[in-house]
């Protein structure tokens, strides 16, 4: 990453709030409750639109000391982001435990070789932890047959070469776009109108892109729709709705299992590290503040491909999204009927919560 990096300053965009659609009994309130002197709280972990689909009691010491180190993060990324060597800033999982869950402390990925030890140990008693940064890279042999509708995960192909299809999303104004990455077609230039397609089919074109958060939403030209499912594991989910940035907070803390679904490494499984990251830009995305990192498997072909947990409504397994897949550590090849690459850990995207919350765009 250091030195194929373009460092460019943070794009700040004002926040558009999207449209609830409705889903299993939602609630409307979508931020942490807890009555005086409770010693929990509850937070929303998954959210479809801007309605709560599920809430997880935690304790209340976690989840203030959650948000302490939130702002200690913005801070550190003000005053330190575009330090010499500093490759990106984000929020990752430390051993203290507040309550019995793991705490956040704030971890910054460098440059070894460009570095100038400008950051502090500690800021207001969080620790800063440094580590070297991956040679980051954006990224066939699963999911290549004729999908109709389209799931997440599947294979597809521009001009440019393959890529996974990411999921089904409502754009701002209501329609139905394939969500995927930008950088499929070219990570810094104007892409729409480009042409995108799933098997020997013309799927559709780029109707409108984000070359910060490295998106792209494909506008169907056939007669093809777009599926709500994603594949995990061979097996076909239907995406419920999204984690929060509280439900990834408590992702990282619970070291729970997550998943990657893409056409090279198929679907490969680890833990979500880092939430909130910032970075001074590779190539063209930044992820605006709302980055994450994964300890997950994927390769070239995989980019665009859903990040994704499992979780259990009434009865009923359903794929949460987190993110979509963008950028990948090289640190071993891999090889398909479609020729060698490689692949690697960790891996990035942006959190869609973001793209709800400042993009205007809603899960399907």
């Amino acid at each position: 990453m250091a030195k194929d990096t373009k460092r460019r300053a943070i794009s700040r965009r004002n926040a558009l709030k999207g449209l609830g659609t409705g889903a299993l009994g939602a609630s409307s309130i979508g931020f942490a409750t807890a009555s005086s002197g409770e010693d929990t709280v509850r937070i929303p972990t998954v959210k479809r639109g801007d309605e709560v689909l599920k809430r997880k009691a935690v304790p209340r010491s976690w989840y203030e000391h959650t948000q302490h180190s939130e702002q200690v993060r913005e801070k550190l990324v003000e005053q330190h982001l575009d330090d010499p060597g500093v490759q990106s800033i984000a929020s990752a999982r430390w051993d203290k435990r507040f309550g019995g869950k793991n705490g956040l402390l704030v971890e910054v990925e460098v440059d070894p070789e460009t570095y100038k030890d400008t950051l502090p140990d500690s800021k207001g008693g969080v620790p800063v932890r440094t580590t070297d940064a991956p040679d980051l890279r954006p990224g066939d042999c699963c999911f290549h047959d004729d999908y109709d509708p389209v799931p997440g995960g599947v294979a597809v192909q521009t001009a440019n070469g393959g890529g996974s299809a990411g999921f089904c999303v409502d754009d701002p104004d209501g329609n139905k776009r394939l969500l995927t990455a930008n950088h499929l077609w070219n990570t810094c230039s104007d892409n729409t109108g480009k042409t995108l397609h799933q098997h020997t089919d013309e799927f559709g074109v780029v109707d409108s892109y984000d070359a910060d958060t490295d998106y792209a939403l494909v506008k169907p030209t056939s007669t093809e729709g777009i599926d709500n499912e994603v594949f995990v594991n061979g097996i076909r989910y239907r995406v419920s709705g999204y984690k929060t940035t509280s439900g990834i907070n408590d992702l990282i803390s619970s070291g729970e299992t997550c998943y990657d679904t893409g056409a090279t490494t198929c679907t490969t499984e680890g833990t979500i590290e880092a939430n909130g990251l910032s970075t001074p830009g590779y190539d063209c995305i930044d992820y605006e503040g709302a980055g994450i990192k994964a300890n997950i498997v994927a390769g070239d072909g995989d980019s665009g491909g859903p990040i994704v947990s499992l979780d259990e409504f009434n009865g009923n397994q359903y794929a949460v999204i987190i993110a979509h897949f963008s950028l990948f550590d090289k640190d071993s090849s891999v090889s398909c009927h479609w020729g060698s690459g490689y692949k690697g850990s960790p891996i990035y995207g942006t959190a869609f919560n973001h793209l709800h919350d400042n993009h205007n765009l809603t899960i399907c």
